[in-house]
């Protein structure tokens, strides 16, 4: 009786899009980790009193870097998913 072997072939394809799945998991966090951080750090000031509160330029210029960064993971989401379903 011989012994198919396309459930094996299907391996790297499962392996892939779990991997790619994570990717854009991962992006996604990143986008959303930032602005809940942002509103937690606003709520404890508010706690305080303090009202008048400014991002700072290195916390912008991290989110911008965050925001990018999770804008490319889902992109290679994508990509690695449109390539599989070829």
């Amino acid at each position: 009786m011989p012994v198919h072997l396309a459930a094996s072939s299907d391996v790297p394809v499962v392996a892939a899009r779990i991997g790619a799945l994570l990717l854009l998991g991962s992006g996604l966090v990143g986008l959303l980790l930032p602005t809940t951080a942002w509103n937690w750090h606003v709520w404890a000031m508010r706690r305080k009193g303090i009202t008048q509160i400014e991002p700072t330029p290195e916390w912008e210029h991290a989110n911008r870097a965050r925001a990018l960064l999770a804008v490319l993971m889902s992109v290679f989401f994508f990509v690695i998913v449109g390539y599989l379903d070829r």
